[in-house]
C-alpha cells in the first residue's frame, strides 16, 4: 500500500476506541516517514521499493522519530489548525492541542507496526524480519482487494465512532 490513506484506517478504529491515550496525528506522521521511503526510492527508480523501514527494526526507529519530531511537530500543526478557524466553525472543528506522551508513542507505535503488518501482505520485495529473515510469511495470506476493503471499512467504522462519541467537538 505505497503512498495510500488507507494505511490511516485502522487508526482511525485505534482512535475511536482508545481516544485519550492515542494520538491519530502522530500515527499519520508515522505513516508519512515511513512511506517517504518507498517515494525516494519511485524517484529514483531503486528497486527494492521497501527497504530498511519497511521492517519492524526500521519502524521502531522510524517510531522513535514519531514521539521525538513527530509529537512537536503535530502540536504545532494543531496550533495553526485551531488559529485559522473562523469562529464559527470553532466549537466543531477544534482540534485538541496537547498530545500526551502515552498517546504519542501508542500513536507511533501502532502506525509504525500496522504499516509493516499491512505492507507484508501485499508486497513481495517486503522483509519485515530483517535482518534476521529475508522471508515474508505473510505475503498473499489476504488479497489486494479484500485488504484495501477492510482497511476502508475499519476506517469508516472508526470515523462513525468518533462522529457519534463527539471526536470533533
Amino acid at each position: 500500500m505505497p503512498v495510500t490513506p488507507f494505511h490511516l484506517g485502522p487508526g482511525l478504529l485505534l482512535k475511536a476506541l482508545a481516544r485519550p491515550c492515542f494520538s491519530l496525528s502522530v500515527f499519520g506522521f508515522v505513516q508519512v516517514v515511513l512511506d517517504a521511503e518507498v517515494v525516494i526510492a519511485l524517484l529514483r527508480s531503486r528497486s527494492p521499493l521497501h527497504c530498511v523501514l519497511h521492517t519492524y527494526a526500521g519502524a521502531s526507529a522510524a517510531a522513535l522519530a514519531g514521539v521525538v519530531v513527530g509529537r512537536p511537530c503535530c502540536v504545532w500543526l494543531k496550533r495553526r489548525w485551531n488559529a485559522g478557524l473562523p469562529a464559527e466553525l470553532r466549537a466543531r472543528l477544534r482540534l485538541p492541542e496537547p498530545i500526551t506522551f502515552a498517546a504519542a508513542v501508542t500513536g507511533a507505535l501502532s502506525g509504525a507496526y500496522s504499516h509493516i503488518l499491512l505492507d507484508s501482505l501485499m508486497h513481495p520485495d517486503m522483509k519485515p524480519l530483517a535482518p534476521w529473515t529475508g522471508r515474508n510469511v505473510l505475503l498473499d495470506v489476504v488479497g489486494f482487494w479484500p485488504l484495501y476493503l477492510l482497511c476502508l471499512a475499519v476506517g469508516l467504522v472508526g470515523a462513525h465512532l468518533l462522529n457519534r462519541r463527539g471526536g470533533r467537538r
